[in-house]
C-alpha cells in the first residue's frame, strides 16, 4: 500500500510577477536586467538557460515593470514583419523577448536586416533589449551583422540554486503544479531531488500528473524512472 503524506492538491498556479522566486542561480541575471532597465541608455543582454530554468518566469517578473514590453518569440517576429514594431514599442524603455533563440536560430545570412534595424532603433532611443533563450548564441546561423551586435552585449547564464535554497525552490515549483508540500516532505525531497531545475521540474510534473496517488512511492518511482514496489 502506498504511504501517503496528506498532500494538499490545489489548482495549478500560473506564472505571475509576484510569485517569482529569486535565488542565487538567477540573481546575476536579475541584477543585470534591473540595472539596465533603470538607466537611460541602450544595452543588450542575452540570458541563457536550460528548459525549465525559469526564463519565462523571469520575463513575467519584469512584465509588471513600467515601460517594459514582454514579447514571445512569435509576437516579436510578427511585429518585425509587419513593419509596425517601432510604432508599437515607441513608448517602452525596454523590451524583453522570451524564447528569442527560436527566432534567431532561423535568421540565415543575408536576412539580418529586420533585426539589425530593430537593434539600431533601440540604440538611438536609448532603450534596453533583453533576449531569453536556451541556445548558445554561437549556435545561431546568423551573419556577422547580427552576431556582432549580440557579442557587444552581455551574456548571462542561469545557474542552479544553492543547497540552502533548494527546499524553497522545490516548494515554489511544487505549488505552481498544484502540490502543497509539507516541511517534512520537502526535507525528504531535498535529500533525493536532482539539483538542476529542469530535472526538478520533470520530477514534479511527473508526480502532479498522477493526482490519484501522491506519496513517497510516487516520488520514488519518478526519481528512479520505473514503477515503485510500494505502489504495486
Amino acid at each position: 500500500m502506498t504511504k501517503q503524506l496528506g498532500l494538499q492538491i490545489v489548482k495549478r498556479v500560473p506564472l505571475r510577477a509576484d510569485n517569482f522566486v529569486e535565488h542565487s542561480g538567477v540573481s546575476l541575471a536579475v541584477s543585470a536586467i534591473s540595472k539596465l532597465l533603470s538607466t537611460d541608455r541602450y544595452g543588450l543582454i542575452y540570458v541563457r538557460g536550460a528548459i525549465g530554468s525559469g526564463k519565462s518566469h523571469l520575463a513575467v517578473h519584469y512584465s509588471a515593470s513600467d515601460g517594459v514590453a514582454v514579447l514571445e518569440s512569435g509576437q516579436f517576429q510578427e511585429l518585425l514583419g509587419s513593419g509596425e514594431i517601432e510604432t508599437k514599442l515607441s513608448e517602452y524603455r525596454g523590451v524583453i523577448i522570451d524564447d528569442a533563440d527560436e527566432y534567431l536560430n532561423k535568421v540565415l545570412p543575408g536576412s539580418s536586416g529586420e533585426f539589425v534595424s530593430f537593434v539600431e532603433r533601440m540604440r538611438v532611443r536609448r532603450a534596453a533589449i533583453v533576449l531569453l533563450g536556451t541556445l548558445n548564441p554561437e549556435q545561431f546561423p546568423c551573419d556577422d551583422h547580427i552576431m556582432s551586435r549580440l557579442r557587444e552585449g552581455l551574456e548571462v547564464e542561469l545557474q542552479e540554486p544553492s543547497d540552502e535554497e533548494l527546499a524553497g525552490v522545490l516548494s515554489h515549483l511544487a505549488h505552481q503544479r498544484g502540490l502543497m508540500l509539507k516541511p517534512r516532505f520537502l526535507q525528504y525531497l531535498k535529500t533525493r531531488s536532482p539539483r538542476d531545475i529542469p530535472r526538478m521540474v520533470d520530477l514534479l510534473d511527473t508526480v502532479s500528473s498522477d493526482d490519484a496517488r501522491v506519496g513517497f512511492g510516487s516520488f520514488d518511482e519518478a526519481l528512479r524512472g520505473k514503477p515503485s514496489d510500494e505502489d504495486n
